[in-house]
């Protein structure tokens, strides 16, 4: 009995940790976007005035509502260093959880099947 569920857990090996990449890349890319490039040129952000506020909060807003990103649900609070002020909000009361969770959930599912002992080798190639 131990025998075969030894080379049953053999067999699913390469399966669990294609699943595990599969959506680990799955997740990863839900969560890309382009970031916005509009934010006015300064150097601290105790030197924007009222309406390169008024800008930053437009692109935050037109940047969270814009497909794909509006069925997304986010929780933001800026605040600035020196004053602790509130510069933008979207929900920050709200609780959610982590993006990371399906890393874990992952890592738990992969070291089951695997072992904690197992290893892999990765090849980087540069230019």
């Amino acid at each position: 009995m131990q025998h075969t569920l030894a080379r049953l857990i053999d067999r699913a090996r390469p399966f669990v940790f294609t699943t595990g990449i599969f959506f680990g890349l799955l997740t990863v890319s839900g969560c890309a976007s382009r970031l916005p490039t509009a934010f006015p040129d300064t150097s601290t952000a105790s030197d924007l005035d009222t309406s390169a506020l008024g800008q930053i909060k437009r692109v935050l807003d037109n940047t969270l509502h814009a497909t794909p990103l509006e069925t997304t649900l986010w929780g933001i609070d800026v605040r600035s260093i020196d004053r602790n002020e509130q510069i933008y909000t979207n929900n920050p009361d709200m609780l959610l959880t982590p993006a990371s969770t399906q890393k874990i959930i992952t890592l738990a599912v992969a070291s089951q099947a695997l072992g904690w002992d197992d290893r892999f080798e990765t090849t980087l190639f540069t230019n």
